[in-house]
């Protein structure tokens, strides 16, 4: 529902203003998706120009939606990490720049912790509810969303009490094998049609959060075809659609809720974090290659 169809601008959107107020006169960026739109729209919300990397494995449509802001685009590199280590280049050679890290930086977590205190207010005032959800729902890419919620619940004194729970398609679940190993992992690539999940390794901050006993963090996966079979319901029975990045969460209530909330009775919270590579076309061409 946010004007560039994700969660991201929360964070993103105080990064850049922190920049701007530091005297930056230029952002750098990488992303694959959502952070990119969202670098975008807030450059030109602040009147900065951005040169934004994107690797090739993008989709058209979100390439399309990221130019359509009418800021710099480089695509390059057949992942993210790629992208970023071009993105990382062209910074040294432009020390006015501030880079802008899609997931991994304080600020931006900081804004993602928004949405803990705007649940919190929501379920105090609409549904008297006072003690916080059953659990909050989360999908994890690089995982920066996951670190704001967290921050949030320490915020709101929920973290020994609230779990989250974080969602990931098989093929992209670089946190689910860091916490498996004890260590972080990187992925030799992203197999799964959730590329907005797409980073090959998870934030060094979530895996450190997820170790200390003051968290309560579950982490399950998902199929490809749960996630987009959940994008289908949700679309049912809200009118909505939202990409399989989102569908990853959303399975954790359409298909895992025995497992992961069996016995709670207070509300379960998802994050339903966004919809831009999500058409009709795409999810038909989805489908297809899932039957393949």
């Amino acid at each position: 529902m946010q004007v560039p169809g994700s969660f991201k601008i929360r964070g993103i959107g105080l990064t850049c203003q922190i920049a701007k107020e530091n005297g930056f006169k230029r952002l750098v960026g990488s992303s694959g998706g959502n952070a990119g739109l969202a670098m975008a729209y807030a450059a030109n919300q602040l009147k900065m120009p951005i040169t934004l990397f994107i690797p090739t494995s993008t989709p058209e449509m979100m390439v399309n939606l990221i130019k359509a802001e009418e800021v710099e685009v480089v695509v390059t590199g057949q992942n993210w990490n790629e992208a970023n280590a071009e993105a990382k280049k062209f910074l040294k050679s432009h020390p006015e720049s501030y880079f802008v890290h899609p997931y991994d930086q304080e600020s931006t977590w900081k804004g993602h912790s928004t949405i803990v205190h705007e649940i919190k207010d929501q379920l105090e005032t609409e549904f008297e509810i006072c003690d916080g959800p059953g659990a909050i729902v989360t999908c994890v890419g690089g995982g920066g969303l996951a670190i704001g919620i967290l921050m949030g619940m320490e915020d709101v004194q929920w973290n020994l009490k609230v779990p989250l729970v974080t969602m990931e398609t098989e093929g992209s679940n670089c946190f689910n094998e860091a916490l498996k190993a004890g260590k972080i992992v990187t992925l030799n690539g992203i197999n799964s049609i959730a590329k907005s999940l797409g980073a090959l390794s998870v934030s060094q901050k979530l895996f450190e959060m997820s170790q200390d006993p003051k968290h309560k963090i579950k982490s399950c996966l998902v199929t490809d075809q749960e996630a987009l079979e959940s994008c289908f319901n949700f679309a049912t029975e809200h009118r909505m659609l939202v990409e399989p990045a989102c569908g990853a969460a959303l399975s954790g209530v359409y298909f895992k809720s025995e497992e992961l909330f069996d016995d709670m009775v207070k509300p379960i919270v998802v994050v339903v974090c966004g919809g831009n590579m999500a058409s009709l076309d795409l999810f038909e061409t989805w489908k297809n290659s899932l039957k393949a």
